[in-house]
């Protein structure tokens, strides 16, 4: 899974948009790009939020294939481009600097301990989610994530 997002991309209201997108093996099953309800004091909180819609999505994925008895044989991984929200799910002690966001996200970080889910710094494919991107690195997203147009297959 691939989250990312733009912090303060809006221009009107300087609000970002969350992107992720789940790959089940290689084949892209659940993506989203939303714009966040509030906006983000840095570049790290934003991600951080993208990184939380990821992991509810995630664990949502992962309840229903247990239901359906399917089981998942590794640890999944949530893969992010910044590194201090890998570090701040890692890092037991929350900063007084995020303190604001605290209540928000601490059931991520629970889960990120409870080994439920890894958070892991990468560049990442979610980018095409989130901002407008140069053709060759739109295009290589896309083919990373496995998108083709069906008229050119």
């Amino acid at each position: 899974m691939y989250a990312d997002a733009d912090w303060a991309g809006d221009p009107n209201d300087k609000i970002s948009t969350s992107g992720y997108v789940l790959l089940f093996g290689h084949n892209p099953v659940s993506w989203s790009s939303k714009k966040q309800q509030v906006v983000a004091h840095s570049s790290t909180e934003a991600e951080y939020k993208s990184v939380a819609n990821a992991l509810a999505k995630l664990i949502w994925v992962r309840n229903l294939l247990n239901e359906l008895r399917i089981t998942i044989p590794n640890t999944p991984t949530i893969f992010c481009d910044n590194v201090g929200v890998t570090y701040l799910y890692h890092n037991p002690v929350f900063h007084s600097r995020m303190k604001h966001i605290a209540v928000d996200f601490c059931y991520a970080r629970n889960q990120v301990q409870a080994h439920q889910v890894l958070v892991t710094h990468t560049h990442t494919c979610a980018n095409t989610f989130t901002k407008p991107l140069p053709k060759p690195a739109f295009e290589r997203c896309h083919s990373k994530l496995g998108i083709v147009a069906p008229h050119l297959t």
